[in-house]
């Protein structure tokens, strides 16, 4: 067993059971499961409540393990910096913007916890801009490309990647951030000055 923080580990835990439960049971029992509670567009089986459960359904193996190992890597600190249940309502309020933010420029079917995820992303570097990935690659390269890379893709977009989700998320990891920290920069400034001297 990993070690994780509270909320961290349990939402871990939900996404890879839910998606073990999808290739496990048979698809009459799996197909209406997923198609109510994935993320609609108004007027195409849209309902409230998918605002938040998409964020826990995932599309194969491959989705969730790249949302969940960014999450383990990255949620801890920030459910430390904020404690357990600020940080599973942030979680919740990034998911839910992410998805408004895909609902209000594209059409279409989304599942997944990526926009949520890119929030706590954000939230950690913002938090931590001098860590070192594995002592190695500063985290600052990694945001800047990811974010980079994102924002190309709106232009030449991959196909079934939701990317106006994923730069949502990273504003309301900004927004959020600002919020706990009187609307400024605190750490990344300090970070900013250290680079400068």
């Amino acid at each position: 067993m990993f070690i994780g923080t509270y909320y961290t580990k349990r939402i871990f835990y939900i996404n890879t059971v839910i998606l073990l439960l999808i290739y496990i049971l048979p698809e009459s029992v799996i197909r209406p499961f997923v198609d109510m509670f994935s993320l609609h567009s108004i007027g195409d089986g849209f309902n409230p409540i998918q605002l938040i459960t998409y964020m826990f359904l995932h599309a194969d193996f491959s989705h969730v393990f790249s949302n969940m190992i960014f999450l383990l890597f990255f949620a801890p600190a920030v459910e430390i910096e904020l404690g357990s249940k600020k940080f599973l309502r942030y979680y919740i309020i990034m998911g839910i913007t992410s998805a408004i933010g895909y609902m209000l420029f594209k059409e279409g079917t989304m599942v997944g916890a990526s926009g949520a995820v890119f929030g706590v992303f954000t939230y950690h570097f913002l938090i931590n801009p001098t860590v070192k990935f594995y002592n190695l690659i500063p985290l600052t390269w990694i945001f800047w490309f990811m974010i980079s890379k994102e924002i190309y893709h709106l232009w030449f977009p991959l196909e079934r990647i939701a990317h106006i989700s994923h730069l949502t998320g990273v504003l309301t990891g900004l927004f959020l951030y600002l919020k706990e920290n009187n609307w400024k920069l605190t750490n990344y400034k300090k970070y900013l000055n250290l680079k400068i001297s």
